[in-house]
């Protein structure tokens, strides 16, 4: 990941803290999405999977005016589902979470002397792109089976 660098801009050390000041706001940022989007995540899939089961129950009693309880319930947790995959909440929980861990690793890079301003930058660049790239169109996952 190193470019070595003698002299230049890819040496000067108030570039350099100033580009890790910047790695580590975004590094900030992306932890705090991760933790807001993994719990919109698994909010809402406990939460559909808790009223879904709540109306089952419901139903199963024997006073009528709970069947109005259980139909909210179940419209709650259809609501809650289709709310969690529209919204994409696993797909931006993961995103964040990857370039939190991609930025980690960038700032350890950092530490090391041989890395230059230049890789810094671009490692921070290239964190941010793919972050917002997996938001518009998340990897596909594909079938690892093999047949023996």
């Amino acid at each position: 990941m190193t470019t070595p660098d003698a002299t230049g801009p890819n040496t000067d050390p108030v570039l350099r803290e100033q580009l890790i000041t910047q790695v580590r706001g975004a590094r900030n940022r992306f932890r705090r999405g991760a933790a807001i989007w993994a719990t919109a995540y698994h909010t809402s899939l406990i939460g559909a999977a808790v009223l879904s089961a709540t109306a089952a129950l419901v139903l199963k009693l024997p006073d009528p005016p709970l069947n109005n309880l259980a139909t909210v319930c179940a419209s709650l947790a259809a609501l809650l589902a289709t709310l969690n995959i529209l919204g994409g909440f696993e797909g931006k929980w993961h995103a964040n979470r990857n370039a939190f861990y991609d930025l980690d690793a960038l700032l350890i890079d950092a530490d090391d002397p041989e890395t230059s301003t230049r890789d810094i930058r671009n490692g921070l660049k290239r964190t941010m792109r793919n972050q917002r790239v997996s938001w518009i169109a998340p990897p596909r996952q594909t079938d690892q089976t093999t047949d023996k």
